[in-house]
């Protein structure tokens, strides 16, 4: 998926560096080898979900630049997008925050991995959170100044011994990530339902059948009742990871996977038929 990811912004005109992490080239970034041994011991020297974004944040310290854009893997370049860095709007952090959580009424979920919505904006306002609203967030970009690299990667890495410690031991990244926004940004310049034309998630009907085209789509918001009809730069396709996948493949690649499907589909059905 980061092949698709790379060329898909370098297609739209994109001429920034993108740094990678990666165990094979990816054409048109730049490449921080690592094998899938490296990958998995990385992965296993901590016992928080995911917080191996956080360390690869602060090995791009090593790189001088002004600010950090993190974007997942699953990432689709609509177009080329605005100056994102402008959406610091003079914070030390930018994510996109969605649904107010303290709103119980307008909520659509009541848990977040696994924490109950009350007790997670309870924790945040015993770690320091003072804002009016508490909002949940969508970790697929997030943007932090150099300067404040450090303080975020503590006050993440505080967040989740709180939520470890409490018993939520299999939170990923956003729970962490949404504290250590709140707490270095104000989150009401950032609402997701502000920048609908920089971000999107692509979570419509369609999603699983085509990567989107530059028509717009229904969006329904993560944590709330709201929707809205989109058409961003960047969409965030966590249900089309498929077919970010094909995208990539060469015909010769399209046909193994294929043949693959049809063997699977085939040793499926006998093992149906022996074990009635």
């Amino acid at each position: 998926m980061l092949n698709c990811l790379v060329r898909s912004a370098r297609e739209k005109g994109v001429s920034e560096d993108i740094h990678v992490w990666t165990d094979r080239k990816i054409s048109g970034a730049i490449n921080h080898f690592m094998s899938r041994s490296e990958s998995n011991h990385l992965t296993k020297q901590s016992p928080y979900f995911y917080d191996f974004k956080y360390r690869y944040l602060k090995k791009m310290l090593d790189y001088p630049y002004d600010a950090y854009i993190f974007l997942d893997s699953d990432i689709f370049f609509v177009r080329k997008p605005n100056d994102l860095v402008a959406r610091l709007d003079q914070d030390p952090v930018h994510v996109f925050f969605e649904g107010a959580l303290t709103d119980v009424k307008n909520l659509r979920r009541s848990e977040w991995y696994g924490c109950p919505m009350e007790k997670f904006v309870s924790m945040m306002r015993d770690m320091g959170v003072r804002t009016n609203n508490v909002y949940g967030v969508n970790g697929g970009l997030w943007i932090v100044r150099r300067d404040y690299v450090e303080k975020f990667c503590e006050l993440v890495e505080g967040f989740y011994e709180k939520m470890y410690k409490s018993g939520y031991v299999k939170v990923n990244d956003e729970p962490p990530l949404c504290y250590a926004a709140h707490m270095l940004s104000r989150p009401e310049k950032h609402l997701l339902k502000d920048h609908l034309e920089d971000y999107g998630n692509y979570n419509c009907a369609e999603s699983r059948s085509k990567l989107p085209d530059g028509t717009p789509w229904d969006m329904e918001f993560w944590f709330s009742n709201e929707q809205y009809s989109v058409n961003p730069s960047l969409a965030h396709c966590f249900r089309s990871k498929e077919l970010l996948l094909k995208r990539m493949l060469t015909p010769s690649e399209k046909a193994e996977r294929i043949m693959l499907k049809v063997k699977n589909k085939i040793s499926s059905s006998f093992s149906h038929k022996a074990h009635p």
